[in-house]
């Protein structure tokens, strides 16, 4: 049983007390398989050197040393440094050790989540965190997610982290004007609704982002609103409705930005050439 233990650690579950208990196995075990730990008896899981051993195989393996070692920095820096996430298992003094949080949110941006509330409303901690995944700021508390300079680095890296800025930025209309800006989409519909009612702020933003802003149905029907978004992109005239996608100077805008039309006309393909080619002539298409 010894040799095969020491081979495969996950069946040290079935050995007898006296292995678990058994300091050179259980050291040669973890060394193959950090997760047998788990098995290992209560005395061992509170031996240092057990324990970094597995750990350095397996960070998680700290959910099962003791209650003094999760409170060792030692180990959980060792822990946290393998799997940032590992500081879910760490005790309440060290998650609110800045050292270990820094640690932990470099290696997995989601360790944040098991940081305290003090270190979640941390400027640096939280920009370390944001700057390896947006979708971090889900874990900051909401004072931290209304601060600009942190939001707008979590949607640089992820456009959907928008949604958890704070209400207070929802509600800035500038804020939402460089969201736009930096190509967030559907951003209107963490907005307060009258923001769709300001003319002169909807203009603005779909001469940001034309096709971002123009998918809603009380933004579409507005011609002045739609020339301004294909200016932007001609593209955005798929998402105007029915009755604007053939309106002649719509189409002709469209073609001019991205050469884009619902259907091919041989004044529209000549313009496209006048636009792009400065009126190179190659011909028509010969339809009538």
């Amino acid at each position: 049983m010894l040799k095969v233990v020491q081979k495969f650690g996950f069946l040290l579950e079935f050995a007898s007390c006296d292995l678990k208990n058994d300091r050179d196995v259980v050291l040669n075990t973890v060394t193959n398989d950090g997760t047998s730990l788990s098995f290992a008896s209560d005395d061992l899981k509170n031996d240092k050197e057990i324990t970094l051993r597995a750990i350095k195989k397996n960070g998680k393996v700290l959910e099962f040393v003791s209650e003094e070692l999760k409170n060792d920095k030692d180990v959980v820096l060792a822990a946290v440094n393998q799997n940032g996430e590992a500081l879910e298992f760490a005790s309440t003094d060290l998650t609110n050790d800045l050292e270990v949080i820094l640690a932990a949110v470099n290696v997995n941006a989601r360790a944040l989540e098991y940081a305290s509330d003090k270190l979640k409303n941390d400027k640096e901690v939280v920009m370390t965190a944001v700057m390896q995944s947006g979708y971090a700021l889900a874990f900051a508390d909401e004072m931290i997610r209304g601060d600009q300079e942190i939001v707008f680095e979590a949607i640089k890296r992820n456009k959907s982290a928008l949604k958890y800025a704070s209400k207070r930025l929802l509600s800035d209309k500038q804020f939402i004007l460089e969201a736009v800006r930096l190509g967030c989409e559907n951003v209107l519909q963490y907005a307060p609704l009258d923001f769709a009612n300001d003319k002169e702020f909807m203009l603005k933003a779909v001469q940001y982002n034309g096709i971002g802003v123009l998918g809603y149905s009380y933004v579409s029907h507005d011609k002045e609103l739609v020339l301004e978004a294909v200016k932007n992109n001609g593209y955005a005239l798929y998402s105007a409705v029915q009755g604007l996608r053939h309106d002649s100077e719509l189409q002709t805008e469209a073609l001019k930005t991205n050469g884009f039309v619902w259907n091919y006309c041989d004044d529209l393909f000549l313009e496209r050439m006048q636009q792009c080619y400065y009126g190179a002539y190659l011909g028509t298409s010969g339809k009538v």
